[in-house]
């Protein structure tokens, strides 16, 4: 599949991608809220270009399904203890609470 996502916040960049592949991705609001994706461009699978969008945000995907009906939902990564970078994680304005 062929994908060109750009660089955005990580919410807008999941609804896109679901909206995309018309697979669903389960995920708080406050856990993506301030967090940037990377931008994915070119041809993968679709649990390959989450994977490529999520890279350097704190996050994953872990599989909800199989098949047709394959869903993702987004969490912290083990080894991050619910943090992302800073780059990534929250505005210059904003403090993590």
């Amino acid at each position: 599949m062929r994908f060109d996502l750009p660089r955005q916040s990580l919410a807008a960049a999941l609804e896109r991608y679901g909206q995309a592949t018309g697979l669903p991705v389960f995920f708080d609001a406050a856990l993506v809220q301030g967090r940037w994706s990377s931008p994915v461009a070119g041809s993968y699978t679709p649990r390959e270009a989450l994977g490529r969008m999520l890279a350097s945000t704190g996050l994953h995907s872990q599989s909800a399904g199989a098949g047709q009906r394959e869903a993702f939902v987004i969490l912290p990564d083990p080894s991050s203890r619910g943090t992302a970078p800073r780059d990534h994680a929250f505005p210059k304005d904003v403090a993590p609470s």
